[in-house]
């Protein structure tokens, strides 16, 4: 927390000074902090007990909730980092002369989210072929099909990500020096993009 003098003029053209508490994490950042560093400890905790567990009965589902904790873990991480280095930085205009960088790096982080709903995705379409098609589940559901669902999602994920890099969606505001979110989109193309990242969100979720 510093204290930051200011001077200003009262009616006779006197100048008076007046102390403001300025404080470089506020209120909201605090919060969205400590939000971000429960779920880190929760996804730490949920991986590492995981790994613990050697003899899963369900190798498939074992791998789906490690790579699912690992997504989660990375990406709230990266947010947090990114937060707190705003936080800092930010006044001294580190942040902002940075700024295509800072909103690129958000994007991955967008994408490990984006990514995290991919994998609970396939994870409920294997539940449901387990307990409704027993015997088309155990022909056709192995570990290489899990992997290749994962990594064709991925490189989806990864594309609708990215995308707004080549024009498609919004992503920097470089006249202004500021990250944008896909849902503050006013063009026609822009918009498109936010509707169809909106989708796919609500389609994981």
């Amino acid at each position: 927390m510093d204290n930051v003098l200011k001077y200003s003029e009262d009616e006779n053209g006197n100048a008076t000074s007046v102390v403001e508490t300025h404080n470089k994490l506020n209120t909201h950042t605090e919060l969205v902090s400590m939000l971000y560093i429960v779920g880190i400890i929760g996804s730490l905790l949920a991986l590492l007990h995981l790994c613990q567990k050697q003899n899963l009965k369900n190798s498939k589902q074992a791998f789906m909730l490690k790579f699912l904790m690992t997504l989660d873990f990375v990406g709230l991480m990266g947010m947090l980092s990114q937060l707190t280095i705003r936080s800092y930085l930010d006044n001294d205009g580190f942040y902002k002369d940075h700024i295509w960088l800072f909103c690129f790096i958000r994007l991955v982080w967008r994408f490990f989210g984006l990514s995290s709903g991919c994998v609970a995705f396939i994870m409920a379409i294997e539940r449901y072929f387990a307990l409704t098609k027993p015997f088309f589940y155990c022909k056709h559901f192995t570990n290489g099909l899990i992997k290749r669902l994962i990594i064709m999602m991925w490189a989806s994920c990864a594309l609708l990500t990215f995308v707004p890099v080549l024009g498609f969606g919004i992503f920097c505001d470089m006249k202004n020096r500021k990250c944008q979110r896909y849902r503050d989109a006013e063009h026609p193309l822009d918009v498109t993009y936010a509707f169809l990242f909106f989708f796919v969100g609500m389609l994981h979720n």
